[in-house]
């Protein structure tokens, strides 16, 4: 599943993430792509708002995670990171 979440999901606290990564059905165990990667796009945040969330089998295939960055039209840095996980 991927999207803007517009929610900082690898936050400990953030309770969608924990009603998403919830073990239900059984077997549901659910990471983010970037893992503990931060985004680069822009400096004022620490986390993701955009994601990737791969179930137990993609997170075995996944080989990478990359992160597009660039300035909105006025110049400034995005805070929405288009983001890229690489699965084999």
């Amino acid at each position: 599943m991927l999207g803007d979440f517009n929610r900082r999901l690898a936050r400990a606290d953030d309770v969608l993430w924990a009603e998403l990564d919830d073990g239900q059905p059984a077997n549901a165990d659910l990471s983010l792509a970037e893992g503990a990667a931060t985004p680069k796009c822009d400096p004022r945040y620490k986390e993701f708002i955009d994601h990737i969330v791969l179930d137990a089998r993609a997170t075995r295939g996944l080989v990478g995670f990359e992160e597009q960055v660039y300035a909105a039209a006025d110049g400034r840095p995005s805070d929405h990171c288009p983001v890229v996980a690489l699965l084999r």
